[in-house]
């Protein structure tokens, strides 16, 4: 089936603009509040954030929060007039099966990332020697193998939501349905990566400047901080939710579906 990308923008941008008193809610609660609180308790350095526990924990339930965000826009983008406690309530109940369905890939790709983590120096820690061409090769091969396979799964959680499938079976459907569509679906990742990262960026350099430095000039620094890091999760849940959408406007094209739909 032909895949139109900008019918499916469109669609999305139209759903996003008609269904907002309605996806405000849910990016605020689900997304820009736990983000904001994990961005402020963000460690210093980089080192210490990497063995902080308590940093691991708060970005797993961040994690939590988004993909359940995530589901519950899918299920509003798939129509039939639900509400926003019944889009939550199908995303709860979905929840395990997105959960494994995710984690079964990271899993598989952590396996095989475990030869290229012992050439990653950590701090304090021995000296690394030179990577050898053989193990250059593999990084090179598994960057590229995860690429492909995050295009071939960019449709599982709409997947997850519009089918009453098991983790496997939702896997294999996500295969199947993005299969010949792989550099129209590509694009469609990197264009939404590289939004999120310019203008992500943009806004903590602009707002840093401004909410940070001024609320340093007058001695409310904390308060400074606090606002950019909900205008900086507002701006990501915005990104989010369209991104989201687009995806199911995307499937229902691929699918074959009609308007309406969805697990209840």
């Amino acid at each position: 089936m032909a895949l139109s990308i900008t019918t499916a923008w469109d669609e999305a941008r139209r759903f996003v603009a008609r269904e907002a008193a309605l996806l405000i809610p849910i990016g605020l609660t689900l997304m820009v509040v736990p983000g904001a609180l994990a961005e402020l308790a963000l460690p210093q350095n980089a080192a210490e954030a990497a063995t902080s526990n308590l940093w691991l924990l708060s970005m797993a339930i961040i994690g939590l929060f988004t993909l359940v965000g995530s589901l519950a826009t899918v299920r509003l983008a798939m129509g039939g007039g639900v509400s926003v406690g019944e889009a939550l309530t199908a995303a709860m109940r979905r929840l395990p099966v997105a959960l494994g369905a995710n984690l079964l890939p990271a899993f598989v790709a952590a396996i095989a990332l475990l030869p290229v983590v012992r050439t990653i120096p950590t701090p304090g820690g021995p000296a690394v020697g030179p990577v050898s061409p053989a193990l250059q090769l593999y990084m090179l091969v598994l960057v590229a193998a995860v690429f492909y396979f995050s295009v071939r799964l960019l449709l599982l959680n709409v997947v997850v939501m519009r089918e009453p499938t098991g983790v496997i079976a939702a896997l294999k459907r996500s295969f199947a349905v993005t299969r010949g569509h792989v550099g129209k679906l590509a694009g469609v990742m990197l264009l939404f990566g590289a939004s999120l990262l310019i203008i992500s960026g943009a806004v903590s350099l602009a707002g840093g400047a401004v909410l940070v430095g001024g609320g340093r000039l007058l001695g409310f620094e904390p308060i400074g901080k606090l606002l950019l890091a909900l205008l900086t999760g507002a701006v990501n849940a915005t990104l989010s939710i369209y991104f989201a959408a687009t995806l199911t406007m995307i499937y229902r094209q691929l699918a074959g579906q009609g308007a309406s739909g969805g697990i209840e």
